[in-house]
């Protein structure tokens, strides 16, 4: 049990390359789930790092006084 986590310990340490990989220059994409829809958007700020970005709509139960007793409530979401 020591060896193995000495391994997976020396190996933080390393810097492999399993393959050359490059990232496309920018990708949109549709999510859809059981409790909302999302539009994304990955944009290349370098070879090797994207940036992403998310816009949606869920919905959420709500309880308490604040929204009159329990329900569903959609809310957008910026991620």
């Amino acid at each position: 049990m020591k060896n193995i986590l000495g391994v997976i310990f020396l190996g933080m340490f390393f810097n492999t390359n399993a393959q050359d990989s490059s990232v496309e220059k920018s990708i949109f994409g549709i999510q859809t789930g059981f409790m909302g829809i999302w539009l994304n958007n990955e944009i290349k700020l370098t070879n090797n790092i994207t940036l992403r970005s998310e816009i949606g709509i869920e919905n959420d139960f709500s309880v308490g006084n604040h929204y009159e007793g329990a329900g569903f409530i959609i809310q957008p979401v910026l991620t």
